[in-house]
């Protein structure tokens, strides 16, 4: 609750875009009091922009170059892609 709270002050008296407030949100509050070392929260920052834009929106968005993690078509029936996966990985084992 306090960080929603903070997310709509923040909103409501800076102007930034909805991401940097989230990247920020993310980044300093909810992970930089764990993260101490200053070059490991560079780090954690920039794969927080990695993935806090309006590309990640796109239908068909890579998150990483073989194209293995990628950004699901909403047309598709995530029940059915988990469960096929799941007894796909099951079948293996046997």
């Amino acid at each position: 609750m306090i960080l929603l709270t903070y997310l709509l002050t923040y909103l409501l008296k800076v102007v930034l875009s909805v991401w940097q407030v989230l990247i920020y949100t993310a980044g300093h509050i909810n992970y930089g009091g764990r993260v101490t070392d200053d070059w490991d929260r560079r780090c954690m920052m920039n794969v927080l922009d990695d993935y806090y834009n309006d590309k990640v929106l796109s239908i068909g968005h890579l998150y990483d170059a073989s194209g293995v993690y990628h950004q699901i078509d909403p047309a598709t029936d995530l029940e059915v892609t988990i469960a096929a996966c799941y007894y796909g990985s099951i079948e293996t084992l046997l």
